[in-house]
């Protein structure tokens, strides 16, 4: 009778280790939310807009004081910015995501959503199950905010998943298949020579590296560098823009170097740049108030 060793991983992992972990290459968890900066800033322009006009013109909301002057207005503030970027969150990314399980974001930081199964999620799994429960869950009073610390620190762990990735049963990955069978067929020797090559140039640039910025993309270089000081706002879309030019030089030559300083570059840049822009919203809002084109709030 065989013996069996109750610590051994079950056929599950061993499949999911062999199977989607082989072919495919985890996405990284500051890649990620690279990706999910990206999706705010695509949406925050458009949505903003048609926020601001159904609050100030069609339900004429008024602030008093910087506050809403009844439970009622907070209530339809509420539900226009719900629904609002509910409704463009599907409209941009509904059909990307049943197809490709993809958002705008992700798409263009070349990862994905896949089932556990390596197959492409529902629109039910992607859109509903990691979005709209995962926000519905975030908005519990007290609940919420324990519930987004865990969905976020999960993401650190070997898998890679967050929690509504455990809701949904998906996995976010590169989005390039490792070549291991094409390696296989070109020779195990050739590729042994190959990657000790590979390995000593690596060591050699990785040394240089600390010394000077060599190999680095000079965006990506620009972009850490602006982040820095998008605290003081002005800078946030160029720490934004040079971020996302360095990481489309790093993508077309994998031998540059500075992906960390381009998504750093992103991620500041995205919050300067919507909280910008939200401020020149209130600024032309309250400019149009000045010359009578909307009713004083």
């Amino acid at each position: 009778m065989p013996e069996i060793n109750p610590y051994a991983s079950s056929e599950d992992d061993e499949i999911l280790q062999d199977g989607i972990a082989g072919e495919y290459e985890l996405a990284s968890p500051w890649v990620r939310l690279g990706a999910v900066m990206l999706d705010g800033v695509i949406l925050s322009i458009p949505s903003g807009i048609v926020i601001g006009l159904m609050l100030f013109v069609v339900f004429k909301i008024k602030i008093v004081n910087g506050a809403l002057t009844s439970m009622e207005d907070q209530l339809t503030v509420s539900a226009t910015v719900g629904l609002t970027v509910f409704v463009f969150y599907f409209l941009f990314n509904g059909y990307l995501l049943s197809q490709k399980g993809q958002t705008l974001g992700k798409m263009f930081c070349e990862i994905r959503i896949i089932k556990d199964d390596g197959s492409t999620p529902s629109l039910i799994d992607s859109f509903l199950k990691r979005y709209v429960l995962n926000s519905i869950l975030q908005g519990i009073p007290l609940i919420g905010i324990v519930y987004s610390m865990i969905d976020t620190f999960l993401i650190f762990r070997e898998s890679r998943k967050c929690l509504h990735d455990d809701i949904a049963g998906t996995i976010v990955i590169q989005d390039k298949k490792k070549r291991r069978k094409q390696r296989q067929d070109d020779g195990e020797e050739d590729l042994e020579d190959d990657e000790d090559d590979d390995d000593e140039e690596e060591e050699t640039n990785a040394t240089m590296a600390m010394i000077l910025p060599v190999g680095r993309s000079g965006w990506a270089i620009a972009a850490g560098y602006l982040a820095l000081i998008s605290i003081l706002i002005i800078p946030a879309p160029l720490a934004l823009i040079t971020g996302i030019v360095g990481m489309i030089e790093i993508r077309r030559n994998p031998k540059k170097r500075g992906m960390g300083r381009a998504i750093f570059g992103i991620v500041m840049g995205s919050l300067g740049t919507a909280f910008l822009l939200f401020i020149l919203t209130m600024v032309a809002i309250e400019q149009l108030v000045r010359h009578g084109f909307l009713e004083r709030f």
